[in-house]
C-alpha cells in the first residue's frame, strides 16, 4: 500500500474528532474510499517554508466522468491550486492549497471567523485578505493568490489563474529565494516541479487525442479545452523512489514502485447515469492486489463488504442518509453525519 495521507490538524474538536473517525473508518475498507475508488496519496518532496503555512504537496489520484459516459483517472497536486470566488449564493469559498474548502457567509458580511480565518474583502470585490490569530495573511487580487506574510516573512507567487507557478521568499535586499517553480508542457501539463533544495520531481505523460475538459477548482478560472486525454506513465525524484503506471483504457490498471506492483480491477456501477448526474464516477473498484470488494443494497441503504483475497473477512460497511454503520467481526462503529460549517463530517453517534 502506499502511505496514506496524515490529514491537517483541525481547529475545533468537532472537526478534530471528525478526522479521526474518517480516518478509522477509511482504515477498514482495504485501499479504497467510500466512493468505492482508489486511495492513493504519493508524498512529494517537502518545504518547510511553504508547509508552515499549510501547503500540502502529494499528489492525488481521483476517478472522474469522461466524455461520452466514460470514466478517466486524473492526478492533483492540492498545493499547486488555490483560489477564492463568490458562490451562487453569494458567500465567499476560499480554495485552500491544503485540501481545504472554507466559506465565509455573505449573511455575516463575511466577517465571521472560519476556522480561525477572518476575511475583507475590497477593491469592488476584486481584493480578499485573510487573516488569522498567528498573524498570517493571504492576499488575493482577481480571484488568485498574490501574496502570503506573517512576522517572519513574505511570500510572492505567480500564478496562472489558480494554478500556482513560483513562489518566491521576499529578500531585505528585494531578492527572493525560490520556494517552489512548476513547469507546464505546451499541452499544459506539469513536468517539473522545484520545492526548495530537494531534487526536482519529473512528470512523464502520454495521451490521445479526445474530446476532454480538466475539472477545476474555482468557477472564476477559464477552462482550457485541449484535445489532449493525458495519462500519467512515471515519476520521477520521489522521496519513495521512481513510480510507473499502467491503463486499461484511460484508469489506473497498475502502479509500480521499487519492484512493487499493484493492481486494479474495475466494475461498472449499477446506476452509472445517476452516479454522473451526482458528479461521481460511473465506475468503481472491484478488487486489487490486496482485497476485493462487493457491493449491494438492501432497504435503500448501500452496503460495502472488503474481504482479503483468501476470503477472509476484513470489514462490512452501511451507509445511510444519516451516517455509517462498520462492522469489523468483534467491534462496531456508529458514526453520524453533523456540519460544522464548514461540511458534512462523520463523528462518533453517541445517540
Amino acid at each position: 500500500m502506499l502511505p496514506m495521507l496524515l490529514m491537517l490538524p483541525a481547529a475545533n474538536s468537532l472537526a478534530a474528532q471528525s478526522h479521526d473517525v474518517q480516518r478509522q473508518v477509511d482504515e477498514n475498507l482495504g485501499n479504497i474510499n467510500m466512493m468505492g475508488l482508489p486511495r492513493i496519496i504519493i508524498p512529494l518532496p517537502n518545504n518547510t517554508e511553504l508547509a508552515r503555512f499549510g501547503f500540502v504537496f502529494v499528489m492525488i489520484h481521483n476517478v472522474i466522468p469522461g466524455y461520452g459516459g466514460s470514466a478517466r483517472t486524473e492526478w492533483r497536486i492540492p498545493g499547486l491550486r488555490t483560489c477564492v470566488y463568490l458562490d451562487g449564493n453569494g458567500n465567499l469559498a476560499w480554495v485552500r492549497p491544503a485540501m481545504q474548502q472554507l466559506v465565509f457567509k455573505k449573511d455575516d458580511n463575511y466577517q465571521q471567523a472560519v476556522m480561525g480565518w477572518s476575511a475583507i474583502i475590497g477593491n469592488n470585490k476584486q481584493d480578499v485578505e485573510f487573516t488569522n490569530s498567528a498573524g498570517q495573511k493571504w492576499k488575493y487580487s482577481g480571484g488568485f493568490l498574490k501574496e502570503i506574510s506573517d512576522k517572519f516573512t513574505v511570500v510572492d507567487f505567480v500564478t496562472d489563474q489558480e494554478t500556482i507557478l513560483l513562489a518566491t521568499k521576499r529578500g531585505f535586499a528585494g531578492n527572493g529565494a525560490v520556494l517552489m517553480r512548476a513547469e507546464y508542457s505546451e499541452e499544459g501539463l506539469l513536468a517539473r516541479l522545484e520545492l526548495g533544495q530537494s531534487q526536482p520531481v519529473i512528470f512523464r505523460w502520454s495521451g490521445t487525442v479526445a474530446q476532454t475538459a480538466s475539472l477545476l477548482d474555482c468557477p472564476n478560472a477559464v477552462e482550457m479545452k485541449a484535445g489532449w486525454q493525458p495519462a500519467l506513465r512515471g515519476i520521477e525524484g520521489l522521496p519513495a523512489g521512481e513510480m510507473t503506471f499502467d491503463y486499461d483504457g484511460m484508469l489506473l490498471r497498475e502502479w509500480n514502485s521499487k519492484g512493487k506492483r499493484t493492481n486494479y480491477t474495475w466494475d461498472p456501477r449499477n446506476d452509472s447515469v445517476k452516479s454522473i448526474g451526482f458528479g461521481m464516477a460511473p465506475v468503481r473498484l472491484q478488487s486489487d492486489s490486496e482485497f476485493r470488494y462487493e457491493y449491494g443494497n438492501a432497504d435503500g441503504v448501500d452496503i460495502l463488504r472488503v474481504f482479503r483475497h483468501d476470503g477472509s473477512f476484513v470489514s462490512e460497511t452501511k451507509f445511510g442518509s444519516r451516517g455509517i454503520i462498520q462492522k469489523l467481526g468483534d467491534k462496531t462503529i456508529r458514526a453520524i453525519r453533523r456540519n460544522d460549517g464548514t461540511g458534512s463530517k462523520l463523528v462518533i453517534d453517541s445517540e
